[in-house]
């Protein structure tokens, strides 16, 4: 080693500590807000697709029934053939049954709530996704019967 070559002093060594210890404690509670609202968004986003899929069909065979029945967690449609569909939700999972085959529609449905009125059907149904942010999603869906004549 050289004469004129210096090493670290130990003030410089406990500044550059502190300096990083500064840095490092404004930065974690960002990177945890971060993680979190992703975690969250996440969540929510996953309820909201449950939602759209189950009104994607509902609304599509409920313009097509002549006649409709509906109570907690069932729905039962008729259409004009006197073929049936029914939206049955069985735990968290939600189903489309007809005579033909079952298609399971969506997981993580909290709860389903049907009613006719007229040619008015009604479904109000909840997504509640399983995590640790409780998050859950609602959506109410109005939909007319097909016109009969």
């Amino acid at each position: 080693m050289r004469r004129d070559q210096r090493g670290v002093t130990l003030v410089e060594l406990l500044i550059a500590v502190a300096v990083t210890g500064i840095i490092i404690s404004v930065l974690a509670p960002l990177l945890y807000q971060v993680l979190r609202v992703t975690g969250y968004g996440s969540d929510k986003l996953v309820a909201a697709h449950e939602l759209q899929h189950v009104g994607q069909w509902l609304t599509q065979d409920v313009r097509t029934a002549s006649n409709a029945t509906g109570g907690s967690g069932e729905l039962t449609l008729v259409l004009p053939d006197t073929s049936q569909i029914s939206y049955v939700l069985v735990s968290n999972d939600f189903y489309r049954i007809t005579a033909v085959d079952t298609l399971r529609l969506a997981g993580n449905i909290a709860a389903a709530e049907f009613s006719v009125g007229g040619d008015v059907v009604t479904a109000d149904i909840m997504a509640a996704p399983p995590g640790r942010w409780a998050v859950s999603e609602n959506m109410t869906y109005i939909i007319n019967l097909r016109p009969s004549g």
